[in-house]
């Protein structure tokens, strides 16, 4: 009697697409923009508004993924008294091509934002941060 070896072999075949259509993409996808703003801590680099002010650049900044965020006013004040960690809430727009930090009230336009800078534009000044520990 001749067995029949169709159904073995369509079922090899089956299997073996099976195995081919779920290899991991060679090309992740990119990371969110919630991922990059709260992968570490941020510090000032620069503003245009003019030069940092001593007390604040030693300052860090920690967008954490639930919208709320820390700066860390570290050693240098600016004031007598200031608390060592200011927090507030933070969130993006729709589009998440701008971001809301409630320290001053107001939208910033993001100009850039990577996993080693965040550059942010408000109403007057342009607000330069880098990757920190």
């Amino acid at each position: 009697m001749k067995k029949n070896t169709l159904p073995v072999f369509a079922f090899g075949i089956f299997a073996l697409s099976l195995a081919i259509g779920c290899k991991k993409s060679d090309n992740p996808a990119p990371p969110t923009k919630t991922v990059l703003i709260s992968a570490h801590k941020w510090a000032w680099v620069q503003s245009s508004c003019g030069a940092l002010q001593n007390c604040n650049k030693d300052d860090t900044f920690q967008f954490l993924t639930d919208n709320t965020y820390k700066q860390n006013t570290n050693t240098l004040k600016c004031s007598i008294g200031e608390s060592e960690i200011i927090a507030g809430n933070w969130k993006f727009n729709k589009a998440q091509d701008s971001v809301f930090i409630d320290l001053k009230g107001a939208e910033a336009k993001i100009i850039k934002l990577d996993a080693d800078s965040l550059i942010i534009q408000g109403s007057i000044c342009k607000l330069s941060f880098a990757k920190t520990n």
